[in-house]
């Protein structure tokens, strides 16, 4: 993987400083402990040199004390909103491997395999629209039914409100069966700007889905998803004038694949836009800090994750991301793990989810819940959108399958699977030809069985047979 220098760290402005006021920030460090660490650096205070029988007096220098680095934790939420700490992990220590079924895992090794691969998202020093909570959205949304009727105001919604009833029900009720209305939701003006400075960034956090499953190669992977939220997606501008694209809350997320064998990343995701725009990465590929943390680029306004700053030409090169250096260093303090019912940690935690039961749209511009989007229940095999004809003909070109699993597989054993498979065909046709002849050699015994009855009854003649 291509490690990230520590000496090349991206400056962070800050929300209330100049375009040309900077301030370096270590991913994994907050401002106030970067400030503790300067100072540790400068020389200790020592008397003025004086004479004393001849000799200067020596300085003396004190031991520096280990830095502690912030640590990732796991926060649980239940019913409720409740959360639950779970053990905490340093970023930096050696990467630890978990070969075992998905259910075996307890929550303390579930939270140390999820921190130890914690992405860090750069985000574009002109984003407007800045990451935020579940909680943070629902306080500041109205939800309603179709255009007109609202079920609850702002500070009214919770996940109980937005689970009381289905959108069959509200549609029964409002005598409203035959029409297409859906349970939508929309955001407050003042709370689309999310977490939008440098002291609150990092309490966004991360939403956590673990999967296992495994490569074309058979080995065992897991793939961990963090999935990201934003109150507001911005506009793109159009030829040059016209702004198009905006709508409420944008869910995207960022998909690492470890191997159980070795604890190793096998390949990144970075998907942009649900499963319309998106490339797998091999490791050696993948941008890092710390060894294991992948970094990711964030498209301004429109949030895409990239692995590399620059313009990704889409859709006609009408409606093209942008990422770029110099923005906000998104690492967040905590990871919020989250399950379906039938996610085997889910007994674990206690109760799965709830938010994400709901089946109507976050925004009144058909965002769906995460795991009502395509890529949920399928997971992203590398069969990526990772071409740029691609992104700028969108839909209307067919995806193209990454070749970046078969990259640390030697070509002789290439070879010995194409003829593996060659040979597996082969005997299936044997097989085949082999059943055909011996069906036809049945036919004729029994045609000369028949001949030479000659006079006898059918009966006799299948008793023959």
């Amino acid at each position: 993987m291509d490690e990230v220098d520590d000496s090349e760290r991206i400056p962070l402005i800050m929300a209330d400083q100049k375009q040309d006021d900077v301030v370096v920030v270590d991913v994994a460090q907050p401002q106030e402990e970067e400030e503790e660490e300067k100072e540790q650096r400068q020389p200790e205070e020592v008397e003025r040199d004086q004479p004393q029988n001849g000799k200067k007096k020596k300085k003396k220098k004190k031991k520096k004390k280990p830095i502690d680095r912030p640590r990732h934790f796991v926060s649980l939420r239940t019913d409720g909103g409740r959360e639950l700490a779970v053990a905490r992990h340093k970023p930096d220590q050696e990467l630890e491997a978990f070969n075992c079924r998905l259910a075996e895992l307890s929550l303390d090794q579930i939270d140390r395999l999820t921190a130890q691969y914690s992405p860090v998202i750069l985000l574009h020093p002109d984003e407007e629209f800045f990451p935020c909570t579940i909680d943070h959205y629902l306080e500041n949304v109205e939800l309603f039914f179709g255009k007109d009727h609202r079920v609850a105001g702002v500070g009214e919604v919770t996940e109980q409100v937005m689970l009381e009833k289905t959108e069959e029900q509200w549609a029964e009720e409002l005598h409203r069966v035959d029409s297409e209305e859906r349970l939508n939701m929309r955001v407050h003006v003042d709370a689309r700007s999310g977490f939008n400075t440098l002291e609150t960034v990092n309490d966004a956090p991360f939403y956590v889905h673990l999967v296992e499953g495994k490569t074309c190669m058979g080995e065992p992977v897991w793939d961990i998803r963090y999935l990201t939220m934003y109150a507001y997606n911005g506009p793109y501008t159009v030829l040059c004038c016209i702004k198009e694209g905006a709508h409420h809350v944008d869910f995207e997320h960022l998909t690492v694949r470890v191997s159980k064998l070795t604890g190793n990343i096998v390949g990144v995701r970075y998907s942009s836009h649900g499963m319309y725009d998106g490339r797998w990465l091999h490791r050696d590929d993948v941008p890092t800090v710390y060894g294991s943390h992948p970094v990711a680029y964030s498209a301004g306004l429109a949030h895409g994750h990239y692995w590399e700053p620059g313009t990704i030409y889409r859709i006609l090169c009408c409606a093209n991301d942008h990422s770029k250096d110099g923005g906000f260093r998104w690492s967040p303090k905590r990871l919020e793990l989250v399950s379906e019912p039938h996610d085997p940690y889910t007994k674990l935690i206690g109760s799965h989810t709830l938010w994400l039961d709901y089946r109507g749209y976050w925004s009144n511009d058909g965002i769906s819940t995460p795991s009502d989007q395509d890529w949920w229940p399928v997971g992203e095999e590398p069969a990526s959108n990772n071409t740029w004809y691609r992104r700028i003909c969108c839909l209307f070109w067919p995806c193209v399958k990454s070749s970046w699993f078969v990259r640390d597989v030697p070509e002789f054993a290439l070879e010995l699977l194409e003829a593996a498979e060659e040979a597996v065909d082969d005997a299936e046709k044997a097989v085949e030809k082999g059943m055909e002849d011996a069906y036809d050699g049945v036919k004729d015994a029994v045609q000369r069985v028949k001949d030479a009855v000659g006079g006898d009854d059918e009966d006799d003649v299948k008793n023959d047979q």
